[in-house]
């Protein structure tokens, strides 16, 4: 198992998926949720699981949040270490982190008008 790490917080993602299910606990404020055209707001002690393959998004709302994220695969694990590793949390190179994401079998989805 690897070392527990830590990735400072972002704002929102960007529309992508994934080939692991995940699973997000909402512990703090209110976090906005895009899954597949859909959207909600959730709330603290909410959990919104997000199957493999399904394009998604978050965005916290005023006065940030906290989540936790459980994945179905020791991937998902290995990115976020690799992401820890080689972006600068205050001055995050993004075509790095996508880099890094489509290494790892995550796939950035443009939106679409």
């Amino acid at each position: 198992m690897p070392a527990p790490f830590v990735v400072k917080p972002v704002n929102a993602s960007q529309p992508h998926n994934h080939p692991c299910d995940e699973s997000l606990y909402v512990i703090k404020g209110e976090i906005a949720f895009g899954v597949d055209g859909s959207e909600t707001t959730a709330v603290p002690g909410t959990l919104v699981h997000l199957p493999a393959g399904a394009t998604h998004w978050f965005r916290f709302g005023k006065g940030g949040g906290e989540m936790l994220s459980m994945t179905s695969r020791e991937g998902a694990s290995k990115m976020f270490a690799d992401i820890a590793r080689e972006i600068a949390p205050d001055n995050p190179d993004l075509g790095k982190l996508v880099e890094i994401g489509r290494r790892h079998g995550l796939a950035v989805v443009s939106p679409t008008k």
